[in-house]
């Protein structure tokens, strides 16, 4: 059964997991929804439109109870609207991965840059994207807004 919803600006959202973890049949997920996310949205600055649609479910458990997420990622990506101005289109993500039996965050960071592409994760939560833009040639992600 799939719960389907359209991203919007002001959407939050706490979903995904990534990293390794043993599951007892203790801590077994029962069957999960998957819930399914078309996302939109734009950088501050006006360059970045990312779109892209994202799945998450429930794959698991910690030892105290903490939900653990996997999922996917299709046509997901960054598209610059602005051509020529020395800005690069960015997808950024930000969540926390389970590894080593503790959440581990990752900070926001480029998955896509003027792209677009599929891919499945594990092990997270707390997933948020963010339309960003970056000066070509660097890594610095500026006028970045989150998208859910």
């Amino acid at each position: 059964m799939y719960v389907r919803k359209r991203l919007t600006m002001a959407t939050a959202v706490m979903a995904l997991g990534a990293g390794l973890v043993a599951v007892t049949p203790a801590q077994a997920a029962p069957a999960s929804t998957t819930s399914t996310w078309y996302m939109s949205g734009k950088s501050l600055g006006g360059n970045t439109r990312i779109s892209g649609t994202y799945r998450y479910h429930v794959t698991g458990y910690t030892d105290k109870g903490s939900k653990i997420y996997g999922g996917s990622f299709s046509n997901a990506g960054a598209r610059d609207v602005i051509r020529g101005n020395g800005l690069e289109a960015v997808l950024a993500l930000s969540y926390y991965s389970w590894s080593g039996g503790a959440w581990h965050y990752s900070p926001r960071h480029a998955v896509k840059v003027n792209s677009f592409g599929s891919w499945t994760f594990k092990n997270k939560k707390d997933v948020y994207g963010y339309a960003c833009d970056r000066k070509v040639g660097t890594k610095k992600l500026i006028n970045c807004k989150r998208s859910w």
